[in-house]
């Protein structure tokens, strides 16, 4: 006859080992997280400064821009003086 050293009272699992599986399996996600973090920092590292090609030309689609404005007085100025100053040619606004 085999005898559990601690005894489960019949059960697979005992309630006392609940909160440490629950622990690892927080634990467990957690490291993943920051894996996961980690390569797409590493990534993002080892890319070329600017990724784009200067000898195809920008093409610029129209849009739009919405500034919210509701009782906003204090910095409705700063906001719209701040958009105007974008770089994205002006023929090409709605």
């Amino acid at each position: 006859e085999v005898t559990l050293p601690i005894t489960c009272m019949g059960s697979l699992i005992c309630i006392m080992y609940i909160p440490y599986i629950a622990y690892l399996v927080l634990l467990s996600f957690l490291a993943v997280t920051v894996l996961f973090l980690l390569v797409l920092a590493i990534a993002g590292r080892a890319g070329r400064a600017d990724d784009t090609d200067e000898s195809i030309p920008r093409l610029f689609r129209k849009i739009g821009v919405l500034i919210p404005a509701y009782k906003e007085d204090a910095v409705l100025v700063d906001s719209v003086l701040t958009n105007l100053k974008q770089d994205y040619p002006a023929d090409r606004f709605s």
